[in-house]
């Protein structure tokens, strides 16, 4: 298996982890929950980063990931319309986030 499909996969599990913990929510304690969604977003997007960039170092993708994590809590005080209409999707919604949190 290569280094790229190994990410890939991860990616995957980290997303189907994601929705499970969503599913099962109530055995969580409310501070799990509070951030468990947004840890579960950063690993699978790190995964994503490491799919292409393989020969970078790990803290290249964890900068990359820090920056692109930014980016999409930042892009949550938009509301520019087709972000606000994205967002009102369930796709839209898992990938670009509800809102604007100062703790995420």
């Amino acid at each position: 298996m290569t280094s790229r499909s190994k990410y890939l996969l991860f990616a995957f599990l980290v997303v189907i982890a994601g929705l499970f913990a969503r599913k099962v929510s109530f055995l969580f304690p409310d501070f799990v929950n509070l951030y468990l969604g947004d840890a579960f977003y950063a690993l699978m997007v790190y995964f994503g980063i490491r799919f292409f960039t393989t020969r970078s170092a790990c803290w290249v993708s964890g900068v990359f990931n820090l920056l692109f994590c930014f980016a999409i809590e930042f892009a949550q005080l938009s509301t520019i319309p087709i972000l606000v209409t994205l967002r009102s999707t369930t796709l839209g919604a898992l990938v670009l986030g509800r809102g604007f949190l100062w703790s995420d």
